[in-house]
């Protein structure tokens, strides 16, 4: 997203430019209207980003550009937006994934190798904004050390992954630090798949690259995206200003966007209609009780806010 950053501000951005002059032409070509945003995964951070930091040029306020904004962006819509990170990514880094590929032909030890040089995919490891201290995402068997999203620096450089420990050093606090949106937004969740949060290694190592002996998939997300991440939009809805709409859906996996529901509630939105009027988040919140005391921090912060709100 940012190839020149100022104070957080991206004024330098290919992506970024192409994103604006698209809307610039859209609402010119379309009488005026605004264009709906949605976006899948990854992408749902991305554009967050995008509406908090890009400029298109230096001499622009954050005033204006707000009004900009405004005037061209009617709905974003993410769908699946990692905004916690994912466990899958953290396997990624350590001991590399065929990302659907047929196993036979994919060579996951160079797999990650590579992806260890990738700032998206180290950019999506567990956020320390959601994630419990106490919470063990790795645990290495040679050495009896539990590893949490407080150490994932010490785990990278046990596995040799220096390149990431840089990439993590400029982009941790990226994704916690999102602001709500400025427009209103429907974050839609797949939940109830069979989704990792947990690895078992008989031995990190930072020549050799280990698969992991056990793979934890207990938590109750949409395959890859823990529905945790929710707990961002949560959080946005329970602050005072904004528009912040959510909703969960049965889906069979985070690649599956042929959910008839998914798929009409989209079509709603996109065609100027309000399908969800509230945050509905049934399944998030029985997770997050669940966990009593050992809820993340980002959770009792929702929880503080909503009881707040009830005494008003």
């Amino acid at each position: 997203v940012s190839t020149q950053s100022t104070g957080g501000v991206v004024h330098d951005s290919p992506f970024g430019r192409d994103l604006y002059d698209l809307l610039e032409r859209s609402k010119a070509a379309n009488n005026g209207l605004k264009a709906h945003i949605v976006t899948h995964s990854y992408g749902g951070i991305v554009i967050a980003y995008w509406m908090e930091h890009f400029r298109p040029n230096s001499s622009i306020t954050d005033q204006q550009w707000l009004a900009w904004v405004h005037d061209h962006v009617a709905d974003f819509v993410p769908v699946a937006g990692p905004f916690s990170g994912t466990a899958k990514s953290l396997r990624g880094v350590l001991s590399g994934d065929t990302f659907g590929a047929p196993s036979l032909l994919v060579n996951v030890t160079t797999v990650a190798r590579s992806v260890r040089s990738l700032g998206g995919l180290v950019q999506l490891v567990p956020d320390p904004g959601f994630w419990p201290t106490d919470f063990t995402f790795v645990h290495d068997e040679s050495s009896k050390r539990n590893f949490t999203v407080a150490d994932l620096h010490p785990l990278f450089h046990a596995v040799g992954a220096d390149t990431s420990i840089a990439i993590l050093n400029h982009t941790e606090n990226l994704v916690d630090a999102i602001r709500k949106p400025s427009v209103r937004t429907y974050c839609l969740y797949g939940f109830d798949v069979p989704t990792e949060i947990s690895f078992n290694y008989t031995q990190l190592d930072r020549h050799v690259v280990h698969q992991p002996s056990h793979i934890d998939l207990s938590d109750a997300g949409d395959g890859v995206v823990p529905l945790l991440s929710l707990l961002e939009c949560q959080e946005w809805h329970e602050q005072a200003s904004g528009d912040i709409r959510c909703r969960e859906y049965d889906l069979d996996g985070h690649e599956d966007l042929r959910d008839s529901k998914l798929i009409a509630d989209i079509l709603e939105i996109t065609t100027g209609h309000e399908p969800i009027t509230r945050c509905e988040t049934a399944a998030l919140d029985a997770m997050v009780d669940s966990m009593g005391d050992a809820m993340p921090a980002k959770a009792k912060r929702v929880r503080a806010m909503r009881a707040a709100r009830a005494q008003q």
